[in-house]
């Protein structure tokens, strides 16, 4: 038995149980065909099959999602913002999360690399087969330079570090007709926006994510592209495609996914038997993007693989790490770009990537560890706006400022940098402060023979620490934030951290550590890197 039936068969067994779980007499008379999916398509591609897979669907096709889902709280905080998380182990001093990730390496693939015919570049999801221990990436190319398509790639990885990725081969994502996606300026539509990839652990096959088209002053007979998930064969052969939430469509004004924030990462969970998406951005009804100021709550989706909803919950995204620019508030973006299940088996645990880009300040990267498990359930929530909702738990990982990535150094970056860190040490100081304001008015309380035991505590707890004025420690950093050079491979002076929007696991290493890595997208831009970057989790 191969270890792909051995999937299977193990996928088959959980498939069953959330079929059981699901097959209720009140269930069986609701259709998700017209409560859940949107219109049929125009373009064949997109024409959810019969079965994307070669086993038995988790659930029947005209299911909706079991009753006895979590309903919304009775009381939260204000209308549309998130309620604190409950004290658990997600509150983890940072040396500790600190400890759980560590940096192998990284390795720059040289711009303009050919590959098949085909510039390597725009790669914004990759995944391995752990099979064939094979990696596939996805380009975000809309066939404007090549034929939408994706990579398969060799990764050597180690204990001692990333050693380099061998390109073997490329792919064009072909329609059910055979023929190849259009372009992106095709008047008759049907162009795709691919953005994420994963191996289906069952078949082998390689289901995909596309953010469609909907700009956000359409003209005249502008084409809107719904989005979608769609799988193919490892030659790039039509399979089929899952029926996404009616929820992400983009032909009702006001209403659905924002152009070019729409469903940018997927992963397998539970074995397989599940599909986990999330929006890049909040919907148009969910409220405004993030800002400075406030973060914006986006949707994460779980789905059986027949497409089944089963569940959206709430994600918080955090707030722009730095204020734009009064001119350059169009050419910053903010957004989800990777989810990856943290275990095989668990269906409430993912690796959240997000991005945030500023112009005139870069890329901030950071990872996250989220947990749905108590989160409100929002399937059948039109809009969060005004309604009161629980998001995922989420706690920060790394911070990719934090990585020794090669690159020209940006004088901003460093300066931010050294302002957080004032900041930190600014807010220790003012702990250790009233830390020991309040152990001498405990010691003045208690006028024992204690009193020395109790004051010689304070001196070693609070031992005189020196002030820290923030504004000038900032002002310095700014002063030496001088660009430091340490370029990447063949010289490229760009910012160490890039555009991150793909994230996969690798091969678990002799210490018991998984390899997770990450790539970049370059946005086939000459001032941009395709980086691929190796940690390694505990």
């Amino acid at each position: 038995m191969t270890r792909r039936s051995s999937s299977v068969l193990g996928g088959l067994l959980i498939a069953g149980l959330l079929t059981l779980l699901a097959a209720t007499p009140a269930v069986a008379q609701q259709s998700l065909g017209t409560a859940q999916q949107p219109a049929a398509p125009a373009d064949p591609s997109t024409a959810p099959v019969a079965n994307p897979s070669p086993v038995p669907r988790a659930g029947a096709a005209n299911q909706s999602p079991s009753p006895g889902q979590p309903a919304l709280p009775a009381q939260s905080t204000r209308p549309g913002r998130p309620a604190p998380a409950a004290a658990s182990d997600w509150t983890i001093p940072g040396e500790q999360i600190a400890s759980q990730v560590r940096f192998l390496g990284e390795t720059v693939i040289p711009t303009g690399l050919s590959v098949a015919g085909t510039t390597v570049g725009g790669l914004s999801g990759i995944d391995r087969d752990a099979e064939s221990d094979q990696y596939v990436l996805i380009s975000d190319d809309r066939s404007d330079r090549q034929a939408a398509r994706f990579y398969q790639a060799r990764i050597n990885v180690d204990d001692s570090g990333l050693h380099g990725i061998e390109f073997t081969g490329s792919h064009p994502f072909r329609r059910a007709d055979g023929s190849t996606y259009p372009t992106s300026s095709d008047p008759d539509g049907g162009a795709v926006d691919p953005e994420d990839i994963r191996v289906d652990p069952w078949s082998g096959h390689y289901w995909w994510s596309q953010e469609g088209h909907r700009p956000d002053n359409p003209v005249g007979d502008t084409t809107l592209a719904e989005p979608s998930i769609r799988v193919a064969a490892p030659d790039g052969e039509f399979v089929g495609a899952l029926r996404v939430p009616a929820n992400y469509g983009v032909t009702t004004p006001g209403q659905g996914t924002r152009n070019n924030e729409s469903v940018e990462a997927i992963t397998f969970a539970q074995a397989g038997s599940l599909l986990v998406s999330a929006l890049e951005g909040p919907l148009l009804q969910d409220g405004p993007p993030a800002s400075s100021q406030e973060g914006a709550l986006s949707r994460i989706t779980v789905q059986t693989r027949a497409g089944q909803l089963l569940a959206q919950y709430p994600y918080q995204q955090e707030p722009l790490f730095t204020e734009p620019e009064p001119d350059g508030r169009a050419a910053t973006s903010t957004g989800v770009t990777a989810i990856l299940a943290a275990e095989p088996v668990n269906a409430n645990q993912h690796l959240v990537l997000e991005r945030t880009f500023v112009a005139g300040s870069g890329y901030k990267v950071r990872l996250f560890l989220i947990d749905t498990e108590g989160a409100t359930n929002i399937k059948d929530l039109p809009s969060m706006t005004g309604n009161q909702v629980t998001p995922v738990r989420k706690r920060l990982l790394l911070d990719f400022d934090d990585l020794p990535l090669c690159g020209t150094e940006n004088p901003d970056r460093v300066a931010r940098r050294a302002l957080e860190r004032a900041e930190a040490r600014a807010a220790e100081h003012a702990a250790g402060q009233a830390l020991e304001r309040a152990m001498a008015q405990l010691v003045d309380r208690d006028r024992t023979g204690t009193d020395a035991v109790a004051r010689t505590r304070v001196e070693t707890r609070t031992e005189p620490t020196a002030e820290v004025d923030v504004r000038a420690t900032a002002a310095a950093a700014e002063q030496a934030g001088k660009a430091e050079a340490r370029p990447c491979e063949g010289g490229r002076a760009v910012d160490p951290v890039q555009n991150f929007e793909g994230m996969t696991w690798g091969p678990r290493l002799s210490s018991g550590e998984r390899v997770l890595l990450l790539v970049s997208d370059d946005d086939f831009a000459p001032d941009h890197a395709s980086k691929l970057v190796a940690l390694a989790v505990r």
